[in-house]
C-alpha cells in the first residue's frame, strides 16, 4: 500500500539519495550541468536542512510498506515587485522511482502541495522543467501548468 506523508528532518538522509536519482537521471538525460551529487553537497545539505525545518516549505514522501519510492520539495517564493503578486509556491524538485509512475503518486504530491499552499495564503504555483523533459513537461501541463517564461542559455 502506497502512503504519502510529510517528511521530517529524520528523513534527511532518504531525501538526499531519492534526490540524487533526480540529479544522475537530470544530469544525463537533459541537463549535463546539473551536479548529479547536489545532495551530498554542503549547498543541497543546507538546502534540505532548511526545507525540512522551515515553515516556509513542505516536503512529503510516499513510501510502499515503508519504503521510500518518491518525494517532493516545494516552498513559497518571494517575487520582486515586476510582478502584481507577492509571492508564488515553487515546486522545487521531485522524484518517483520509474516502477511507481503512472500511478497517482505525483498527483497526490502536487494536489497536497497545492492544498498547502492555499493554506498558507499563496495564489499561484511554477515549476522548472528541462526543456527536454518532455514527460515531466506534460505532466506538469496535465497538471494545469501553462509555458509562462522560456530560458536560453549557451556555453561560453
Amino acid at each position: 500500500m502506497i502512503s504519502i506523508r510529510k517528511a521530517t528532518i529524520e528523513d534527511l538522509r532518504i531525501i538526499q539519495e531519492l534526490n540524487n536519482k533526480l540529479c544522475k537521471r537530470e544530469n544525463i538525460d537533459f541537463d549535463s550541468t546539473v551536479n548529479p551529487e547536489f545532495a551530498n553537497s554542503d549547498g543541497g545539505l543546507s538546502y534540505f536542512k532548511n526545507a525540512l525545518a522551515s515553515d516556509e516549505n513542505l516536503a512529503l514522501i510516499a513510501e510502499d510498506a515503508n519504503t521510500p519510492i518518491g518525494y517532493i520539495v516545494g516552498g513559497i517564493e518571494k517575487v520582486g515587485d515586476f510582478r502584481n503578486i507577492p509571492n508564488l509556491c515553487e515546486v522545487d524538485n521531485m522524484w518517483v522511482d520509474e516502477k511507481y509512475r503512472s500511478q497517482g503518486i505525483g498527483k497526490q504530491f502536487m494536489n497536497e502541495l497545492e492544498i498547502w499552499a492555499k493554506n498558507k495564503g499563496v495564489r499561484r504555483m511554477r515549476v522548472v522543467a528541462s526543456y527536454k523533459n518532455e514527460k515531466g513537461i506534460n505532466f506538469y501541463k496535465r497538471e494545469g501548468f501553462d509555458e509562462y517564461d522560456l530560458i536560453l542559455e549557451k556555453d561560453l
